[in-house]
């Protein structure tokens, strides 16, 4: 059983350093990882697309890129426009308040669950919004971490059949942390771990067992 993440955004937002990001701290948890890219040509603005697989140890996995998400999250509305049309019953949306405006319809209606929070609003109140990749990941980190938190439960309940491979793709938030470490400048890392710090807490803090559609 494979699990897949899609983070979509424009070019700026540190799309594939989010894909990065969860693709170490999934193989450094001894899972099964594949990261497939694509971006348009423009270093800003352009869509960028990290497609991040998961899969037990030992798993192979046929093909990088993703056609139905069981986590979308989008940085931007072009994110959202394009793959709006992938979500299923199955998939857990993600998407940033002030960058994606226009969110509703059958999509979000769709999804098992549909996040509208303020990520970026958040990453400038620590200074830059440049680090929402980072905030983003935080809150995402606190969500895979199996063992406590309520979309592993979900996704059992919708495949009971491959119930106990979930717990196989675990991926904890020291990994996230070590990966980010790895990855900043000196001079970034400090905000960094403050912006995953925040999206962790977000995550704890967000009551989303209880509604389909969460905003802030």
């Amino acid at each position: 059983m494979n699990f897949g993440i899609k983070i979509a955004g424009i070019g700026g937002q540190g799309v594939q350093l989010a894909g990065k990001l969860l693709a170490e701290a999934a193989f450094k948890q001894g899972l099964q990882v594949s990261m497939g890219v694509n971006y348009e040509p423009a270093t800003s603005g352009g869509l960028t697309v990290a497609d991040v697989t998961l899969a037990p140890h030992g798993t192979e996995i046929d093909y990088p890129f993703i056609e139905m998400p069981n986590i979308l999250i989008c940085l931007a509305q072009r994110g959202w426009d394009e793959f709006k049309h992938q979500v299923t019953s199955m998939c857990v949306v993600i998407a940033d308040r002030d960058n994606v405006p226009d969110f509703e319809g059958p999509a979000v209606e769709q999804a098992h669950l549909a996040f509208h929070l303020p990520f970026s609003a958040k990453a400038r109140e620590l200074g830059s919004e440049k680090v929402t990749n980072v905030l983003v990941i935080g809150f995402l980190a606190e969500m895979l971490d199996i063992k406590r938190h309520f979309v592993p439960q979900m996704l059992k309940e919708l495949n009971p059949e491959d119930a106990h491979e979930y717990d196989l793709l675990e991926v904890s938030p020291r990994n996230f942390e070590a990966s980010l470490i790895k990855a900043s400048p000196e001079r970034f890392k400090e905000m960094n771990l403050a912006a995953f710090e925040v999206g962790f807490q977000l995550s704890l803090d967000t009551e989303y067992s209880k509604e389909k559609i969460i905003q802030a």
